[in-house]
């Protein structure tokens, strides 16, 4: 991205406006889920009926549904390997989720919250599994990050590579470095698929980084509907749109 377009974008944060004419959503604390709704806290209502839960480990295809996880246990609250379905799970720990191996990952209609402790590297999500290549989709998803002890919200990094698709996903800053940080690495390049994503100031550095490693490149295939954004009284208001950097 062009610096002036970033800073215009930047500037243009308190001009914000209804998100509904964009993405044709509604998005509300304490109301029963509908169809394509980010839940923006913890405690929304849609989360009553889940099952409290120590942290996890998912194997191979497994699913983890109606769960509600507040221990980390070492890793992360819910550690994959070989392909996963998350959905409608709410987690407040110091890291959320760890991606691990390749396959298809889906994460959806989760409120996903993490706050470090000393030197952790507190991302939500994180994907570590070096020479592993898969897809991860977050859907309908609020990824909530914190200043203390952490880095991003979504991390791609360490030569985990493949294709990222984010659609109706918030990324809450909090003062995190980067809500989204992406790198491909010597396991090839990655597909970037981006629709309805916003980044909720403050971020220390930027919303997002994604950087290109060791002559491997990201590649976005869509970025629409990419913008900032705030949560008032309960709503997700859509702020200027981030213009594709590349």
């Amino acid at each position: 991205m062009r610096r002036r377009d970033f800073i215009a974008s930047l500037s243009a944060f308190a001009a914000l406006t209804p998100v509904a004419r964009a993405s044709q959503q509604t998005f509300k604390l304490g109301q029963q889920e509908r169809s394509g709704e980010i839940p923006l806290d913890y405690t929304d209502a849609r989360f009553n009926d889940n099952i409290a839960s120590n942290a996890l480990r998912v194997p191979a295809g497994g699913v983890v549904n109606d769960r509600s996880i507040t221990r980390t246990d070492g890793t992360a609250s819910i550690v994959t390997r070989n392909g996963a379905t998350i959905r409608n799970c709410r987690v407040n720990s110091r890291e959320c989720v760890r991606v691990g191996g390749g396959g298809s990952f889906l994460i959806d209609s989760c409120y996903l919250e993490a706050l470090g402790v000393e030197s952790d590297h507190a991302d939500v999500i994180q994907a570590y599994s070096p020479g592993s290549r898969g897809t991860l989709k977050v859907s309908n998803t609020a990824i909530v990050t914190h200043d203390v002890a952490a880095n991003a919200g979504l991390f791609i990094a360490d030569n985990w590579t493949g294709t990222i698709e984010l659609e109706n996903v918030a990324f809450i800053g909090g003062g995190v470095n980067y809500g989204l940080r992406i790198h491909p690495d010597t396991g090839g390049d990655n597909i970037l698929r981006l629709r309805n994503v916003y980044f909720i100031p403050p971020f220390r550095y930027a919303p997002y980084l994604l950087g290109d490693v060791g002559g491997h490149k990201n590649f976005i295939e869509y970025w629409e509907g990419v913008r900032l954004g705030r949560i008032l009284e309960g709503k997700l208001v859509a702020g200027q749109v981030l213009p594709r950097p590349f």
